[in-house]
């Protein structure tokens, strides 16, 4: 199928802020890597849509294809280069704190990552803030003992990627949280059962060499050759959603850590204040004791009788 604009600005419009959303577009885009210029202009062009609702799920979606394709092509990250300093300040400025954090989380991972050089990620940094005058970014420090400019391995899950969502201290609200658990619980590619299923009844020839001391003539080796091709394709696209599936794991375990270690330091919190008004309490009971028993104390002047006032005759006698 080839590759249509309208099409594929429809699928940008739809494209929401899941990891099965996007990385089904993403493999999508990388299919039709050829089109990588077309491709990163209507991606701007979304991006740059005022009435747009989801905005970071297009960087998501930007920062996977760039990261995954990097075996295949270096043209993503070529044309998408060109249009990240804007398009970062452009979602910086109408997002959420919360949001802002996973913008600059994406730019650690890349500084990490060397997906693109330090002093790109810190023009970036310094352009979706305004040019400086924003908030500052919070720089996580990697102590991985090379340069931040080296080649490092981009698989997920590898030694950096660990140390990375170790050292982060990213407190997320209840919301987010929920939300990735749902996700890993309801669209995990560990529970998708029906690529499972499929990968189980692949044919035994795809794994057995010996099969290839079978094969007679041209056309066997050319459908033997199809069938690998596919079980080839759908075991690295399996792969790859285990590998993006292990990195949310991992950056679910430390959202977990931080989030508990957070409530535990309000507990302490909200029973040092819950201690202090219950003494103040004590306190105004203590008042209100002692004011009953002064009132109580009192005389009773419902109970008094008024002296009788001295006649006339009485006064002119004492004068």
């Amino acid at each position: 199928m080839g590759f249509k604009e309208e099409e594929f600005s429809a699928k940008l419009n739809e494209v929401n802020n899941t990891q099965q959303s996007i990385e089904t577009l993403s493999a999508y885009i990388i299919h039709h890597r050829k089109y990588s210029k077309k491709i990163v202009k209507l991606w701007k062009k979304q991006v740059l849509k005022d009435s747009l609702k989801d905005r970071l799920a297009l960087i998501f979606l930007a920062n996977d294809v760039i990261q995954n394709s990097r075996k295949k092509t270096s043209a993503f990250a070529d044309d998408f280069r060109d249009v990240l300093p804007g398009a970062f300040h452009f979602t910086f400025v109408r997002c959420k704190d919360s949001e802002k954090k996973s913008l600059l989380r994406v730019l650690d991972i890349w500084r990490t990552r060397a997906v693109f050089p330090g002093d790109f990620i810190d023009s970036i940094k310094i352009e979706m803030s305004g040019g400086g005058n924003g908030p500052p970014s919070k720089k996580k420090k990697l102590e991985t003992g090379t340069d931040e400019n080296s080649n490092h391995s981009s698989s997920v899950g590898g030694n950096e990627e660990d140390e990375f969502y170790s050292k982060t201290d990213y407190v997320p609200n209840h919301e987010e949280l929920i939300d990735l658990l749902t996700t890993l619980d309801t669209k995990a590619a560990s529970g998708d059962r029906p690529i499972r299923e499929k990968i189980s009844k692949l044919p035994p020839e795809v794994q057995d060499t010996s099969v290839l001391d079978t094969i007679e003539d041209m056309h066997a080796a050319e459908k033997l050759s199809k069938t690998v091709d596919e079980a080839c394709d759908l075991l690295n696209d399996y792969n790859d959603r285990l590998a993006s599936e292990m990195e949310e794991r991992k950056k679910a375990a430390s959202w977990i850590r931080n989030f508990i270690a957070a409530q535990q330091k309000e507990l302490v919190n909200t029973e040092a204040m819950l201690k202090e008004y219950k003494e103040k309490l004590e306190q105004v009971c203590n008042v209100r004791v002692q004011l009953d028993n002064h009132i109580n104390n009192l005389p009773d002047l419902e109970n008094l009788k008024a002296a009788p006032l001295p006649s006339l005759n009485q006064l002119f006698k004492a004068a």
